[in-house]
């Protein structure tokens, strides 16, 4: 089950914006999902991320001793190099990545700035 976000233009060419398991947002083909309506407690506990005993925000992740989100194995949890701009202007300000569109990708702002990561970027524009 995922969120569906608002995108006026992803329907005008038949897609959807849902948040994924990372608490990110992607395009999809609109036929790749089926709309369905839930009771309103069953919702309720969706949006608040207590969902089959996870959470379905990236914001809560195994940490270690420095917050940063790690996977299973204890390796850094990366941003997907497909990553809007837009959406990481919601979570670090709406100057993240001044000079590019929000509907840039991670990926293109870290090659066009010769960042190697998310944190190697943001340590250079400091």
């Amino acid at each position: 089950m995922y969120r569906l976000l608002s995108d006026q233009q992803a329907s005008k060419h038949h897609q959807v914006r849902v948040i994924d398991e990372s608490g990110e947002d992607y395009l999809y083909p609109e036929e790749y999902f089926v709309p369905i309506k839930l009771p309103q407690a069953a919702e309720k506990a969706v949006l608040s991320g207590h969902f089959f005993g996870g959470n379905m925000s990236n914001k809560d992740c195994n940490s270690g001793l420095d917050d940063r989100c790690r996977d299973e194995n204890g390796e850094i949890r990366r941003k997907r190099s497909d990553t809007l701009v837009g959406t990481l202007r919601r979570e670090y300000g709406e100057n993240f990545a001044e000079g590019f569109r929000s509907d840039a990708k991670l990926g293109t702002v870290l090659r066009e700035s010769k960042s190697n990561s998310l944190s190697d970027f943001k340590k250079r524009r400091r």
